[in-house]
């Protein structure tokens, strides 16, 4: 969040920060000069906490919501069975790993959307996004190749969420 960001969300608050420490000093019943500074920095704090964050718009490709659910669905009961059966198996045939995949995505959305799917699946897990946000890191527990694994979250995972929430 950017500066200016922060103080358009402290200073547009401060009526309600005002409000927020007049309540407290009177449910304290103590208007010591201590109190007051405590009832405003109680009263911006939280004012600041739940004044809304101006959100960049999000534009969904209503054609492959369908699409999209089905195949989550699909790829949440594939992928549990395959762990399930690993979790039973008396010989592991897994192969975790952490690999590092690049991105196309680059909006918010698409980005938050990706992660929760990707670490929704079973066997895999979203680890932390690059500082430039052009990759993530990922843990999946049947790794055997590296490349198959980013190729696969590249064109199944990323390529579905793309198609459903283009950026503008």
């Amino acid at each position: 969040m950017t500066t200016a960001s922060w103080g358009r969300r402290l200073f547009g608050s401060s009526l309600l920060a005002l409000v927020l420490a007049c309540l407290w000093v009177l449910f304290t019943s103590d208007a010591s000069p201590w109190n007051l500074l405590v009832a405003l920095v109680y009263g911006f704090t939280i004012a600041v906490w739940i004044t809304p964050v101006p959100r960049q718009e999000v534009r969904i490709n209503w054609l492959y919501l369908l699409p999209f659910g089905a195949w989550v669905c699909w790829e949440l009961l594939k992928s549990s069975a395959s762990v399930a059966i690993e979790v039973v198996r008396p010989s592991p045939r897994r192969r975790p790993a952490i690999v590092d995949v690049p991105l196309d995505a680059t909006c918010d959305s698409q980005l938050a959307l990706l992660s929760h799917v990707i670490t929704l699946t079973p066997g895999t897990m979203v680890m932390g996004l690059s500082q430039d946000r052009r990759s993530l890191r990922l843990h999946g527990m049947f790794v055997d190749d590296p490349q198959g694994f980013v190729d696969d979250i590249k064109g199944d995972f990323e390529r579905r969420v793309l198609e459903l929430l283009p950026c503008r």
